[in-house]
């Protein structure tokens, strides 16, 4: 890590300040907000279904952040968490190409699977395949939602493909990476699968609004694990990280008020 008292930097003739970037603090901060999101699913939607409590803006919030619904608070965390995770595996392959250039297929391809699972999350793909599938072969069961059959498909090759790319990450980082996809996996596929099963046998019920808080929030809880594992892993790589905001050059004329 760069040390605070050099905060200032020199950029192409540009004055520049440095933010220096705590993985630990980033990470704490993004999963307390994903635990609040949670908890405020849980509350506003056993509100609306059950308690009936009357109050001014009561079906406001609930469908707000209903962790169910697609255009909400949550569904937009969830999705901006995939974003930045994309786009901070993009600078690292950037970094990585200009240095020994050790698997930058590997950082670029995990930086789109990541931007394409963030537009899934905002756009609800899934749920479009899910609707197909459903119509072209009447599943039942906990395979009632089908989409999780081409989603453990693709789970598994993208596992298998990375098993080298995995092996020459620092073990700390190898390990946080697992335990990332680890959350992801179970919150996307495997709570998915349970609520299949729970949603045909007894329909729409109170430890359904449980079971999809523990999904969404497992699914954000590995993506901010990623984040952690890559930040740490990129102040490695760059031998720390340091955000740097270019400003107005230190020598030329300042911009008109």
């Amino acid at each position: 890590m760069n040390s605070p008292e050099q905060p200032e930097h020199e950029i192409a003739g540009h004055q520049s300040t440095a933010l220096q970037v705590s993985p630990r603090s980033v990470a704490r901060l993004l999963i307390v907000v994903a635990l609040l999101l949670a908890l405020a699913h849980l509350v506003f939607a056993v509100n609306y279904h059950y308690v009936e409590l009357d109050f001014p803006g009561a079906t406001f919030l609930y469908v707000l952040f209903d962790l169910m619904g697609e255009i909400t608070i949550p569904t937009w965390y969830a999705s901006s968490l995939l974003l930045i995770c994309a786009l901070l595996l993009g600078a690292i392959a950037r970094i990585t190409q200009r240095q020994d250039g050790s698997f930058v297929r590997h950082w670029y391809g995990l930086s789109v699977i990541l931007l394409l699972l963030s537009i899934d999350e905002a756009a609800d793909i899934h749920g479009a395949v899910s609707y197909k599938l459903q119509n072209l072969f009447g599943l039942d069961g906990a395979l009632s939602y089908p989409w999780v059959i081409p989603g453990a498909l693709f789970t598994i090759v993208v596992a298998v493909t990375y098993l080298p790319f995995l092996a020459h990450l620092p073990s700390e980082t190898r390990r946080q990476v697992l335990l990332a996809g680890g959350l992801f996996v179970s919150g996307a596929l495997g709570m998915e699968i349970i609520e299949a099963a729970y949603d045909a046998a007894f329909s729409y019920r109170a430890p359904y609004l449980v079971m999809v808080a523990i999904e969404e929030t497992l699914e954000m809880a590995g993506a901010i694990m990623l984040l952690y594992a890559f930040l740490s892993y990129s102040g490695w790589l760059a031998r720390g990280f340091t955000v740097v905001i270019a400003g107005p050059r230190a020598n030329g004329p300042q911009p008109q008020r």
